[in-house]
Protein backbone atom coordinates (compact mmCIF):
# COMPACT_ATOMS: atom_id res chain seq x y z
CA UNK A 1 0.00 0.00 0.00
CA UNK A 2 0.89 3.84 -0.90
CA UNK A 3 1.62 4.88 2.50
CA UNK A 4 2.03 8.90 0.79
CA UNK A 5 -1.47 8.54 -0.02
CA UNK A 6 -2.52 7.30 3.17
CA UNK A 7 -0.60 10.15 4.58
CA UNK A 8 -1.94 12.54 2.33
CA UNK A 9 -5.57 11.56 3.30
CA UNK A 10 -5.24 11.73 6.97
CA UNK A 11 -4.31 15.43 6.51
CA UNK A 12 -7.59 16.14 4.27
CA UNK A 13 -9.03 14.48 7.56
CA UNK A 14 -9.45 11.12 7.53
CA UNK A 15 -7.98 8.67 10.38
CA UNK A 16 -5.59 6.21 9.42
CA UNK A 17 -7.75 3.41 9.13
CA UNK A 18 -10.33 5.30 7.12
CA UNK A 19 -7.71 6.19 5.11
CA UNK A 20 -5.97 2.51 4.28
CA UNK A 21 -9.37 0.88 4.17
CA UNK A 22 -10.61 3.66 1.09
CA UNK A 23 -7.26 2.60 -0.76
CA UNK A 24 -7.68 -0.58 -0.42
CA UNK A 25 -10.78 -0.36 -1.86
CA UNK A 26 -10.08 1.88 -4.92
CA UNK A 27 -7.44 -0.91 -5.28
CA UNK A 28 -9.55 -3.59 -5.34
CA UNK A 29 -12.81 -2.21 -6.64
CA UNK A 30 -15.26 -4.53 -5.08
CA UNK A 31 -14.38 -6.46 -2.05
CA UNK A 32 -16.04 -8.53 0.89
CA UNK A 33 -14.83 -6.81 4.19
CA UNK A 34 -12.64 -9.51 4.75
CA UNK A 35 -10.75 -9.21 2.14
CA UNK A 36 -10.82 -5.29 2.43
CA UNK A 37 -9.54 -5.99 6.25
CA UNK A 38 -6.27 -8.14 4.56
CA UNK A 39 -5.48 -5.97 2.41
CA UNK A 40 -6.11 -2.27 4.48
CA UNK A 41 -4.30 -4.57 7.60
CA UNK A 42 -7.29 -3.12 9.48
CA UNK A 43 -8.05 -6.23 12.24
CA UNK A 44 -11.78 -7.76 11.35
CA UNK A 45 -13.32 -6.53 14.87
CA UNK A 46 -12.40 -2.89 13.18
CA UNK A 47 -13.29 -3.41 9.66
CA UNK A 48 -16.97 -2.78 10.65
CA UNK A 49 -17.21 0.11 12.15
CA UNK A 50 -14.79 1.79 9.64
CA UNK A 51 -16.29 0.84 6.89
CA UNK A 52 -19.55 2.61 8.52
CA UNK A 53 -17.64 5.79 8.73
CA UNK A 54 -16.37 5.63 4.84
CA UNK A 55 -19.88 5.20 4.20
CA UNK A 56 -20.83 7.97 6.02
CA UNK A 57 -18.47 9.90 4.39
CA UNK A 58 -19.51 9.20 1.12
CA UNK A 59 -16.66 7.23 0.51
CA UNK A 60 -17.96 3.43 -0.02
CA UNK A 61 -21.36 2.26 -0.77
CA UNK A 62 -22.21 -1.41 0.66
CA UNK A 63 -23.49 -3.98 -1.47
CA UNK A 64 -25.74 -7.39 -0.54
CA UNK A 65 -23.86 -9.63 -1.95
CA UNK A 66 -24.64 -13.77 -2.67
CA UNK A 67 -21.26 -14.26 0.00
CA UNK A 68 -22.80 -11.27 2.38
CA UNK A 69 -21.62 -7.62 2.04
CA UNK A 70 -19.36 -5.97 -0.59
CA UNK A 71 -17.61 -2.94 -0.40
CA UNK A 72 -17.60 -0.89 -3.43
CA UNK A 73 -15.23 2.69 -3.21
CA UNK A 74 -16.73 5.83 -4.47
CA UNK A 75 -14.87 7.21 -7.63
CA UNK A 76 -12.54 10.06 -5.65
CA UNK A 77 -13.25 12.31 -8.61
CA UNK A 78 -16.64 12.19 -6.83
CA UNK A 79 -16.34 11.15 -3.31
CA UNK A 80 -13.35 13.28 -2.52
CA UNK A 81 -14.91 16.70 -3.64
CA UNK A 82 -18.40 15.85 -1.99
CA UNK A 83 -16.21 15.61 0.95
CA UNK A 84 -14.15 18.37 0.22
CA UNK A 85 -17.05 20.60 -0.11
CA UNK A 86 -18.73 19.47 3.07
CA UNK A 87 -15.73 20.20 5.07
CA UNK A 88 -15.68 23.86 3.54
CA UNK A 89 -19.11 24.25 4.27
CA UNK A 90 -18.41 23.41 8.21
CA UNK A 91 -15.75 25.31 8.31
CA UNK A 92 -17.45 28.50 6.78
CA UNK A 93 -20.13 28.06 9.17
CA UNK A 94 -17.95 27.41 12.31
CA UNK A 95 -15.44 30.73 11.22
CA UNK A 96 -19.05 32.64 10.95
CA UNK A 97 -20.18 31.55 14.31
CA UNK A 98 -17.19 32.22 16.03
CA UNK A 99 -16.62 35.75 14.24
CA UNK A 100 -20.25 36.72 15.48
CA UNK A 101 -19.58 35.59 19.28
CA UNK A 102 -16.58 36.75 19.28
CA UNK A 103 -17.23 40.13 17.87
CA UNK A 104 -20.05 40.82 19.88
CA UNK A 105 -17.70 40.17 22.87
CA UNK A 106 -14.72 42.36 21.31
CA UNK A 107 -17.54 44.73 20.63
CA UNK A 108 -18.77 44.88 24.40
CA UNK A 109 -14.81 45.96 25.21
CA UNK A 110 -14.62 49.60 25.41
CA UNK A 111 -11.51 50.68 23.72
CA UNK A 112 -12.39 54.30 22.52
CA UNK A 113 -9.82 55.63 25.50
CA UNK A 114 -7.00 54.75 23.71
CA UNK A 115 -4.27 51.83 23.38
CA UNK A 116 -0.80 51.71 21.93
CA UNK A 117 0.44 48.21 20.48
CA UNK A 118 2.90 46.61 18.15
CA UNK A 119 2.18 44.41 14.96
CA UNK A 120 4.92 42.58 12.92
CA UNK A 121 2.97 41.09 10.31
CA UNK A 122 2.21 43.38 7.04
CA UNK A 123 -0.94 42.28 6.89
CA UNK A 124 -2.21 43.69 9.95
CA UNK A 125 -0.76 46.63 9.49
CA UNK A 126 -2.82 47.15 6.38
CA UNK A 127 -5.74 46.38 8.20
CA UNK A 128 -5.16 49.14 10.71
CA UNK A 129 -4.35 51.54 7.72
CA UNK A 130 -7.65 50.94 6.52
CA UNK A 131 -9.11 51.08 9.78
CA UNK A 132 -7.97 54.54 10.05
CA UNK A 133 -9.06 55.68 6.46
CA UNK A 134 -12.37 54.46 7.17
CA UNK A 135 -12.67 55.92 10.83
CA UNK A 136 -11.59 59.85 9.70
CA UNK A 137 -13.60 62.55 9.77
CA UNK A 138 -12.13 65.48 9.28
CA UNK A 139 -8.24 65.75 8.12
CA UNK A 140 -6.54 62.55 6.93
CA UNK A 141 -3.11 62.30 6.62
CA UNK A 142 -1.00 59.21 4.64
CA UNK A 143 2.33 58.52 3.58
CA UNK A 144 2.80 54.92 1.91
CA UNK A 145 4.48 53.13 -0.58
CA UNK A 146 2.64 53.56 -4.16
CA UNK A 147 1.47 49.97 -4.37
CA UNK A 148 -0.43 50.11 -0.96
CA UNK A 149 -2.09 53.56 -1.99
CA UNK A 150 -3.13 51.42 -5.54
CA UNK A 151 -4.93 48.95 -2.35
CA UNK A 152 -6.45 52.18 -0.87
CA UNK A 153 -7.28 53.44 -3.48
CA UNK A 154 -11.44 53.29 -3.44
CA UNK A 155 -11.18 53.71 0.43
CA UNK A 156 -9.29 57.02 -0.08
CA UNK A 157 -12.11 57.76 -2.66
CA UNK A 158 -14.67 57.56 -0.07
CA UNK A 159 -13.16 59.42 2.74
CA UNK A 160 -12.93 62.33 0.12
CA UNK A 161 -16.57 61.72 -0.59
CA UNK A 162 -17.41 62.32 3.47
CA UNK A 163 -15.96 65.41 3.05
CA UNK A 164 -12.50 64.98 4.29
CA UNK A 165 -9.14 66.60 3.75
CA UNK A 166 -6.94 64.07 2.39
CA UNK A 167 -3.17 64.64 2.17
CA UNK A 168 -1.30 61.63 0.46
CA UNK A 169 2.70 61.50 0.83
CA UNK A 170 3.28 58.87 -2.08
CA UNK A 171 6.95 57.21 -1.69
CA UNK A 172 8.37 55.92 -5.20
CA UNK A 173 11.61 55.95 -6.31
CA UNK A 174 10.20 56.97 -10.16
CA UNK A 175 8.78 60.17 -9.63
CA UNK A 176 7.23 59.50 -13.21
CA UNK A 177 5.33 56.78 -11.82
CA UNK A 178 3.43 58.96 -9.83
CA UNK A 179 3.04 61.97 -12.22
CA UNK A 180 1.63 59.90 -14.72
CA UNK A 181 -0.66 57.82 -11.96
CA UNK A 182 -4.21 58.95 -11.83
CA UNK A 183 -5.20 60.36 -8.28
CA UNK A 184 -9.28 61.07 -7.32
CA UNK A 185 -10.12 64.84 -7.67
CA UNK A 186 -9.45 66.65 -4.23
CA UNK A 187 -6.82 64.49 -3.42
CA UNK A 188 -3.50 66.66 -2.44
CA UNK A 189 -0.99 64.77 -3.52
CA UNK A 190 2.97 64.96 -2.62
CA UNK A 191 5.88 62.51 -3.60
CA UNK A 192 9.08 61.58 -2.24
CA UNK A 193 11.25 58.92 -3.31
CA UNK A 194 11.21 57.45 0.77
CA UNK A 195 9.57 58.18 3.96
CA UNK A 196 8.31 56.70 7.24
CA UNK A 197 5.50 54.90 6.74
CA UNK A 198 2.98 57.27 8.69
CA UNK A 199 -1.18 57.59 8.90
CA UNK A 200 -2.92 59.56 11.15
CA UNK A 201 -6.85 60.05 10.73
CA UNK A 202 -7.89 63.05 12.85
CA UNK A 203 -6.61 62.35 16.45
CA UNK A 204 -8.25 58.98 16.22
CA UNK A 205 -5.94 56.53 14.71
CA UNK A 206 -2.38 56.56 13.79
CA UNK A 207 0.12 54.02 12.30
CA UNK A 208 3.32 54.64 12.31
CA UNK A 209 6.45 52.32 10.59
CA UNK A 210 9.98 54.13 10.76
CA UNK A 211 12.33 53.35 7.62
CA UNK A 212 13.92 49.83 7.27
CA UNK A 213 16.54 48.82 5.07
CA UNK A 214 15.24 45.84 2.12
CA UNK A 215 16.73 43.53 4.77
CA UNK A 216 15.26 44.53 8.28
CA UNK A 217 11.64 44.21 9.03
CA UNK A 218 10.25 46.84 11.26
CA UNK A 219 6.82 46.68 13.46
CA UNK A 220 4.61 48.89 12.82
CA UNK A 221 3.11 51.06 15.98
CA UNK A 222 -0.70 51.32 15.68
CA UNK A 223 -2.20 54.02 18.17
CA UNK A 224 -5.80 55.23 19.31
CA UNK A 225 -4.72 57.70 21.91
CA UNK A 226 -4.95 61.10 20.97
CA UNK A 227 -2.33 63.03 22.67
CA UNK A 228 -0.04 60.42 19.97
CA UNK A 229 -1.87 60.96 16.73
CA UNK A 230 -1.63 64.71 17.27
CA UNK A 231 1.75 63.70 17.54
CA UNK A 232 2.26 61.74 14.46
CA UNK A 233 -0.14 64.46 12.77
CA UNK A 234 2.99 67.19 13.07
CA UNK A 235 5.49 64.94 12.60
CA UNK A 236 4.25 64.58 9.26
CA UNK A 237 4.72 67.98 8.61
CA UNK A 238 8.38 67.90 8.33
CA UNK A 239 8.88 66.07 5.67
CA UNK A 240 5.39 66.74 3.87
CA UNK A 241 7.08 70.35 2.97
CA UNK A 242 10.04 68.87 1.78
CA UNK A 243 8.07 67.10 -0.74
CA UNK A 244 7.61 67.61 -4.04
CA UNK A 245 3.60 68.84 -5.37
CA UNK A 246 2.22 66.55 -7.84
CA UNK A 247 -1.89 67.33 -7.18
CA UNK A 248 -3.06 70.39 -5.34
CA UNK A 249 -6.52 69.14 -4.76
CA UNK A 250 -7.57 72.17 -3.45
CA UNK A 251 -11.59 72.62 -3.19
CA UNK A 252 -14.40 73.61 -1.24
CA UNK A 253 -15.57 73.07 1.57
CA UNK A 254 -12.30 72.13 3.12
CA UNK A 255 -11.89 70.24 6.49
CA UNK A 256 -9.12 71.00 9.27
CA UNK A 257 -8.21 69.73 12.60
CA UNK A 258 -6.91 73.35 14.27
CA UNK A 259 -6.96 77.22 12.99
CA UNK A 260 -3.55 77.51 12.14
CA UNK A 261 -3.21 75.08 9.09
CA UNK A 262 -6.61 76.69 7.96
CA UNK A 263 -4.78 80.01 8.48
CA UNK A 264 -2.33 78.73 6.28
CA UNK A 265 -4.03 77.67 3.31
CA UNK A 266 -6.53 80.67 3.36
CA UNK A 267 -3.94 83.71 4.30
CA UNK A 268 -5.14 86.00 1.15
CA UNK A 269 -9.01 85.55 2.67
CA UNK A 270 -7.97 86.46 6.70
CA UNK A 271 -9.56 89.14 7.75
CA UNK A 272 -6.13 91.03 8.92
CA UNK A 273 -2.63 90.82 7.96
CA UNK A 274 -0.93 89.42 11.26
CA UNK A 275 1.19 87.26 9.61
CA UNK A 276 2.21 85.99 6.04
CA UNK A 277 2.44 82.11 5.77
CA UNK A 278 3.16 80.75 2.73
CA UNK A 279 0.43 78.91 1.29
CA UNK A 280 1.77 75.07 1.48
CA UNK A 281 -0.75 73.39 -0.75
CA UNK A 282 0.11 74.96 -3.46
CA UNK A 283 -3.05 76.38 -4.70
CA UNK A 284 -3.87 78.75 -6.98
CA UNK A 285 -3.47 82.58 -5.62
CA UNK A 286 -6.71 83.84 -4.50
CA UNK A 287 -8.81 86.63 -4.95
CA UNK A 288 -9.59 88.30 -1.41
CA UNK A 289 -13.64 87.44 -0.71
CA UNK A 290 -15.42 85.98 2.61
CA UNK A 291 -15.12 83.46 4.32
CA UNK A 292 -16.93 81.16 6.70
CA UNK A 293 -16.13 78.54 8.99
CA UNK A 294 -18.24 76.02 10.55
CA UNK A 295 -16.68 74.50 13.90
CA UNK A 296 -17.14 71.84 16.39
CA UNK A 297 -15.62 72.01 19.70
CA UNK A 298 -16.16 72.91 23.34
CA UNK A 299 -16.48 75.64 25.41
CA UNK A 300 -13.35 76.76 26.95
CA UNK A 301 -15.11 77.96 30.52
CA UNK A 302 -17.68 75.91 30.84
CA UNK A 303 -16.63 72.18 28.83
CA UNK A 304 -19.65 71.88 27.21
CA UNK A 305 -19.33 70.67 23.15
CA UNK A 306 -21.30 72.59 20.50
CA UNK A 307 -20.87 74.02 17.19
CA UNK A 308 -20.30 77.76 16.16
CA UNK A 309 -20.61 78.83 12.59
CA UNK A 310 -20.21 82.40 10.99
CA UNK A 311 -17.62 84.98 9.03
CA UNK A 312 -14.09 84.88 9.69
CA UNK A 313 -13.30 88.07 10.51
CA UNK A 314 -9.82 88.40 12.17
CA UNK A 315 -6.76 85.87 12.89
CA UNK A 316 -3.60 85.59 15.10
CA UNK A 317 -0.73 83.79 14.09
CA UNK A 318 2.31 84.01 15.95
CA UNK A 319 5.52 81.69 15.71
CA UNK A 320 8.84 82.86 17.33
CA UNK A 321 10.93 80.99 14.47
CA UNK A 322 9.35 83.88 11.72
CA UNK A 323 6.36 82.91 9.87
CA UNK A 324 8.48 81.44 6.78
CA UNK A 325 8.25 78.13 9.45
CA UNK A 326 4.86 76.76 8.43
CA UNK A 327 5.52 73.48 9.70
CA UNK A 328 6.01 74.27 12.89
CA UNK A 329 3.38 74.61 15.39
CA UNK A 330 2.85 78.59 16.02
CA UNK A 331 2.72 79.86 19.77
CA UNK A 332 -0.68 81.38 18.92
CA UNK A 333 -3.53 80.49 16.27
CA UNK A 334 -6.63 81.56 16.64
CA UNK A 335 -9.96 82.50 14.45
CA UNK A 336 -12.03 85.41 15.65
CA UNK A 337 -15.71 84.07 13.92
CA UNK A 338 -18.50 86.66 13.71
CA UNK A 339 -21.36 84.27 14.63
CA UNK A 340 -25.35 85.11 15.66
CA UNK A 341 -24.26 85.36 19.04
CA UNK A 342 -21.12 87.68 18.56
CA UNK A 343 -17.93 87.14 18.26
CA UNK A 344 -16.03 84.34 19.61
CA UNK A 345 -11.76 83.41 19.46
CA UNK A 346 -11.43 79.89 18.14
CA UNK A 347 -8.18 78.17 19.03
CA UNK A 348 -7.03 74.41 18.74
CA UNK A 349 -8.32 71.64 20.71
CA UNK A 350 -6.28 72.28 24.09
CA UNK A 351 -7.38 75.90 23.89
CA UNK A 352 -7.16 77.79 27.25
CA UNK A 353 -7.54 81.33 26.44
CA UNK A 354 -9.94 81.50 23.24
CA UNK A 355 -13.69 81.28 23.63
CA UNK A 356 -13.57 77.61 22.10
CA UNK A 357 -11.61 75.09 21.41
CA UNK A 358 -11.95 73.56 18.23
CA UNK A 359 -11.92 69.48 17.65
CA UNK A 360 -12.70 69.82 14.02
CA UNK A 361 -13.21 73.08 11.47
CA UNK A 362 -15.01 73.62 8.10
CA UNK A 363 -13.71 76.35 5.77
CA UNK A 364 -16.51 77.49 3.15
CA UNK A 365 -17.05 79.79 0.74
CA UNK A 366 -20.07 81.55 -0.74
Amino acid sequence: MDDSIVDLLQEIGLTEYQSRAYVAAVSLGTARLSALSDESDIPQQRIYDVVDDLKKLGLLEIHEGSGGKEAVAVPPEVGLTELKEQRLDRFESNVDTAIADLGQRFDEVDTSMGFVTVVNHESSTRRHIRDAVESAEWWLFLSLPMDWYADLRGDIRSALERGVTVRLLVQADDRSTVEDAAFPDGLVVRHRPSADLVVAADREYGVFRGLASPAVTRPSLITRDESMVEMFQRYSEQFWMGSKRIQTGFSYPRRYLTPWRAIIDHIDLMGSQQGEPEQSDGQEPQVSGDISVYVEGHNTDTGRSGTWEGQVVDYVFESSLGAEETFVLPEVARLVVETDDGQVTVGGWDAILEDVAAHGLEIRRP
